[in-house]
């Protein structure tokens, strides 16, 4: 904020930079000109491509929603409708960079990092653990549970419960240690442009 405040004064523009703990009612009713965000996404990426839609728009003014940057735009909303109902992976994948790419061509936001996880566990207590997908994928931020269920228990480690032949992993969840390192991301920042006033140029 501070970086921009300087920058951006440079220009001739002058910023206000609040830090906030609640960020949903300035965030929903578009009380403000700049904001950075980030977003983690689940493997099916569909509510993070939703909130870019003209449903997701307030019906009246000063009203809540689920938007994220207040746009309306039917290119986007065509593409994510073929999306939706495309049920082969391979077409939806490049349905969903069409959308990715649409956002980025309107302008309406500007990609200025790509932020990794980076999930770990303890083996000396877990054998093995599903991924979502399968492939490089998400340990914690899955669609589901299938992670924990999934789990297979080191030899030798305790667990509580009785042990089945077979792998059940029913007590495995007792000492698991996921570590989430999440590098960026997390709090929110606005920065509101002050309107050209005379105190403003005083």
């Amino acid at each position: 904020g501070k970086y921009l405040q300087e920058w951006w004064g440079e220009q001739g523009i002058g910023l206000k930079v609040d830090c906030l703990d609640n960020v949903s009612d300035p965030w929903y009713a578009g009380e403000y000109d700049l904001a950075f965000d980030g977003w983690s996404v689940n493997p099916d990426p569909d509510f993070v491509l939703s909130i870019h839609t003209c449903a997701a728009l307030p019906a009246k003014a000063k009203e809540s929603a689920a938007t994220d940057n207040f746009i309306c735009d039917k290119q986007y909303d065509d593409l994510y409708k073929k999306q939706l109902a495309e049920y082969d992976p391979a077409k939806r994948a490049d349905l969903v960079k069409q959308l990715e790419s649409r956002l980025y061509d309107t302008g309406y936001m500007n990609v200025m990092a790509y932020p990794n996880a980076v999930e770990a566990y303890r083996t000396d207590h877990i054998e093995s653990i599903t991924t979502m997908p399968s492939a490089a994928g998400n340990i914690y931020g899955q669609d589901g549970y299938w992670s924990w269920w999934s789990a297979v228990p080191a030899a030798g480690a305790s667990s509580s419960g009785s042990s089945d032949s077979g792998g059940s992993s029913t007590g495995v969840l007792v000492g698991v240690g996921i570590a989430v390192v999440v590098l960026a991301g997390g709090g929110l920042l606005f920065a509101m442009r002050r309107r050209s006033t005379a105190e403003d140029r005083e």
